[in-house]
């Protein structure tokens, strides 16, 4: 999320953790597959999940994902209903862009098990910018749901990237809105390749960095002892680059 190179963006010293920043419950339980019905969903639909806070939802993100439901008619959009403005403010934002209401739903609030288990209906989880998702989109690849990010200059807009690198899909990270909007729209017309996807997020629960709580938990105590060890030999505050520990 913050290369050294992006050092001259801060007056605090970078202490980069290996494999990602952001710490993940390893022990959550995991989820049961739900039917797509008990969320008032289409069995056959392609469904696009944007569980986002509403401001990260910008004009710009929102012509892109309706021009996605414009390329696939299979396709909706999967919203979270954060507060009673959100479904008609949205709602009349896609009828703008010549989408109707139907291909928008709109999802409760509701207690984390019971969110991580209605996430399992998504086909893929598209993120916003420049702030992507940071613990919805760990979540998304928790249960399995492939999340499509773009990567850009600052560390809001790296923490999908960062998580995506995390579970082996740099694939799923691309370089420019363009190469996002394509790379969503080629995994909606390939259900083998979102199928891999997903059975490799399945395997990632228990082989990667990213759900590997203690490992995390070892290696921040060690980034801790590296800034203390400068301390005690007398030495200022410096960048300390990202080390892999032989554990």
């Amino acid at each position: 999320v913050t290369p050294l190179e992006h050092s001259h963006h801060f007056s605090e010293m970078i202490a980069q953790m290996p494999y990602c920043y952001q710490p993940n419950d390893s022990k959550r339980p995991k989820p049961v597959q739900t039917n797509r019905k008990a969320w008032g969903l289409p069995q056959e639909a392609l469904v696009l999940c944007a569980f986002h806070q509403p401001y990260k939802i910008s004009s710009e993100v929102f012509d892109v994902w309706c021009r996605l439901l414009h390329a696939e008619p299979r396709a909706l959009l999967w919203l979270l209903n954060w507060n009673p403005s959100i479904q008609p403010r949205l709602t009349e934002e896609a009828k703008i862009r010549g989408i109707g209401a139907d291909r928008l739903f709109f999802a409760p609030l509701l207690p984390l098990q019971d969110h991580l288990n209605r996430l399992t209906c998504a086909d893929l989880f598209l993120d916003t910018w420049p702030c992507h998702a940071h613990t919805t989109a760990s979540e998304a690849l928790w249960v399995g749901v492939p999340v499509v990010t773009w990567i850009g200059p600052t560390f809001a807009q790296r923490v999908g990237a960062s998580l995506l690198e995390a579970v082996a899909l740099p694939e799923c990270v691309a370089a420019d809105v363009i190469s996002y909007e394509g790379k969503i729209l080629e995994l909606l017309q390939n259900n083998s390749a979102r199928q891999q996807l997903r059975a490799h997020l399945g395997e990632q629960q228990t082989q990667s960095f990213l759900f590997d709580g203690s490992r995390f938990a070892r290696d921040f105590e060690a980034l801790w002892l590296r800034m203390w060890g400068r301390y005690l030999q007398g030495l200022p505050p410096a960048h300390l680059p990202a080390t892999q520990l032989n554990l």
